[in-house]
């Protein structure tokens, strides 16, 4: 016949503090579930800043590129058109991306 364990009791002597240890079995809350640290709300939060940095960097790096103090470099060809106008369809571009991630992680 096994032995069993007894089961441990209160400090006062009373009643039993839990079931016996064979009584559990495991993944039956023998030992705590892992859960990750980070709420789902600051995971969101993150990424939402994250996004929002990407688009900030590319659309105030092209409007500074843009304007009157580097029009010279603005204007320089690449790939038959102007600098400034290939940036200004990279900022479309990001800022589509950005949208349609943010859209598509708000839904989980």
């Amino acid at each position: 016949m096994p032995q069993t364990t007894p089961a441990p009791t209160a400090p006062d002597g009373g009643q039993p503090a839990g079931p016996p240890r064979d009584a559990l079995t495991p993944g039956q809350g023998s030992e705590p579930r892992p859960e990750s640290s980070v709420s789902p709300m600051l995971t969101g939060a993150r990424l939402s800043w994250a996004l929002l940095a990407v688009f900030a960097v590319t659309y105030f790096g092209t409007a500074i590129l843009t304007s009157a103090a580097f029009r010279d470099v603005a204007a320089l060809r690449v790939a038959g058109a102007p600098l400034a106008v290939l940036l200004g369809f990279v900022v479309l571009v990001v800022g589509l991306a950005v949208t349609r991630t943010h859209l598509v992680r708000g839904e989980h």
